[in-house]
């Protein structure tokens, strides 16, 4: 019998994700578990041409961070991120747009 994609999903980032903090705005830091990713973004292309990626995102389960918010906090390696949009992905995982600090 297959797996339902929320419990995969949850497994794949407790096997291969990392230690990070989450503090929510306003409240106290938690330590969680999280898949980064820091994509390459190209800001100016030139002849007032502006391009933006996505940017560093982290994806985590909804169940360590039940209501996500602009402003929250996480810190990865050493080095904090503004949360700048939370995207629900429908299962058990919501990706944090992040901004460095």
């Amino acid at each position: 019998m297959a797996e339902p994609f929320d419990t995969v999903d949850a497994a794949v980032l407790d096997a291969f994700g990392e230690s990070i903090t989450y503090t929510p705005d306003g409240g106290g830091p938690t330590n969680i578990t999280g898949f980064f990713q820091n994509p390459d973004v190209t800001v100016d292309g030139g002849d007032g041409f502006r391009f933006e990626a996505n940017g560093p995102q982290v994806a985590v389960k909804k169940t360590d961070v039940p209501t996500p918010g602009h402003g929250d906090t996480v810190t990865i390696g050493g080095t904090v991120y503004t949360v700048r949009t939370p995207e629900d992905d429908e299962g058990n995982v919501v990706i944090l747009q992040l901004q460095e600090q």
